[in-house]
């Protein structure tokens, strides 16, 4: 759940710092916001939310397929 959180500290760091000085806390979501609404790469935008999608969804799939081996169900 901290990973997938990770994908999602966007406002505090854009708040704050907006990924400067010298990109050093430029996160993905970050990046992704600047290349579609402030430099107007749309395209490119789009194609790093879809990857983001992905990445985020492949966690998710290896959580639920290895979930009986840390979730202990008493009745089951």
């Amino acid at each position: 759940m901290q990973m997938i959180n990770g994908f999602l500290a966007f406002t505090q760091c854009y708040i704050i710092t907006q990924g400067k000085p010298m990109n050093s806390t430029l996160f993905y979501t970050v990046y992704m916001y600047q290349q579609s609404f402030e430099y107007y790469n749309t395209g490119y935008g789009a194609a790093l939310a879809w990857v983001m999608l992905l990445i985020v969804g492949l966690i998710t799939a290896v959580l639920f397929a290895t979930k009986r081996f840390w979730v202990y169900e008493e009745g089951l």
